[in-house]
């Protein structure tokens, strides 16, 4: 049996190959991909300019698929061949610090699928951009049901990103009101996330070119929406909020001027997730952090919040399904590529074998 996989060589360099698949070992399990996501966490590792680049690479982390194969003591994962299924992209070893304390995104193992498992060892399938995928120790997996779009399915973990940043890491309380800076897909999990959470007012931030996105963030639970372009932050902070300012920043942009702007936008005791990420230094000022008593919380991925993204997914509530906005055979996959870096307000591109 044999495979079809897109594979990055080198930067800009992505090419078809085939692959056959081995027989399974006792622990792992074959997975018919059915859609997977073009993260825009690829567009660097296509380009180069990522800091975490392993080659050569089949990428694609963002995974729904339907179980072809199960080795024969792979029965801990709870599923059946035919189960369409949701996969995460960390891998835990079960054993290191991180592991054992919850945190498996950040396992010192640093195995991630897409993202640092290359495609030139055994068992080679360890990306989503390919026709089969190869599911090793340590891997977590979600049903999820049929009636969940692609489109949708496929985000489960960026849904868990929004969960876990606004809930988890930011602590929501009923009744808070919400900063969200960016407009792209994690901010717009993030929104929905502080709308499940009970948030009092959700405000969303972004540039004029980000126009289009401003009516799914409003469907996904933002009540106000802010055109920094027009309207400095902190200015529409103040007077969206009656000098009260914001209990809860989620940074996603990454820019330098969204991070200090943040600070100013919260109130004494407010909590600032940064998960936007930015190559260079960034000045902030470290008095307003002391006198108002701010908590900085870095935010990485998502852990045990997939589980209840997929629940999410499965009630249908929202229309997740709208930020894949292209989709595209897996023949196609570096213009795939190529098409979400020449059209920043696509939001998500779909690969489909």
């Amino acid at each position: 049996m044999k495979s079809l996989a897109a594979v990055l060589q080198q930067p800009q360099v992505m090419r078809l190959q085939e692959f056959q698949i081995a027989p399974l070992r006792p622990d792992e399990v074959l997975l018919k991909v059915e859609q997977v996501a073009v993260c825009g966490s690829d567009l660097p590792r296509y380009t180069g300019e990522s800091t975490r680049l392993h080659l050569p690479i089949i990428l694609g982390h963002e995974i729904v698929g339907h179980v072809a194969e199960l080795g024969e003591q792979a029965t801990a994962y709870g599923v059946a061949p035919g189960d369409r299924v949701v996969v995460e992209p960390y891998l835990t070893c079960g054993r290191c610090r991180y592991c054992l304390r919850g945190r498996y995104q950040l396992c010192e193992q640093n195995r991630c699928y897409g993202v640092t498992l290359t495609s030139d060892q055994p068992p080679y399938l360890l990306g989503g951009y390919s026709e089969y995928m190869v599911l090793i120790p340590g891997s977590r997996l979600h049903k999820i049901d049929g009636a969940v779009p692609a489109g949708a399915a496929s985000l489960a973990s960026v849904v868990a990103n929004g969960l876990r940043w606004v809930q988890t890491r930011g602590r929501i309380q009923i009744g808070e009101t919400v900063v969200i800076m960016g407009c792209g897909a994690q901010a717009l999990a993030s929104v929905l996330a502080a709308r499940e959470g009970g948030a009092g007012l959700i405000i969303v931030m972004g540039l004029a070119r980000d126009i289009p996105r401003f009516a799914m963030a409003r469907q996904f639970g933002a009540q106000e929406i802010v055109n920094v372009d027009e309207e400095p932050p902190v200015e529409a902070v103040h007077r969206l909020t009656a000098g009260l300012l914001a209990d809860l920043a989620i940074e996603c942009s990454g820019a330098p001027a969204a991070i200090t702007a943040a600070i100013d936008i919260l109130r004494p005791g407010g909590r600032l997730v940064q998960i936007g990420t930015n190559a260079t230094t960034v000045p902030i000022t470290t008095n307003l952090i002391v006198r108002k008593e701010l908590q900085i919380i870095g935010g990485l991925g998502q852990t045990f919040e997939v589980g209840t993204a997929v629940k999410l997914l499965n009630s249908c509530r929202y229309p997740i399904e709208a930020l894949t906005m292209q989709v595209f055979p897996l023949a196609e996959a570096e213009q795939a590529i190529r098409y979400a870096l020449e059209h920043p307000q696509c939001i998500r591109v779909g690969l489909k074998p």
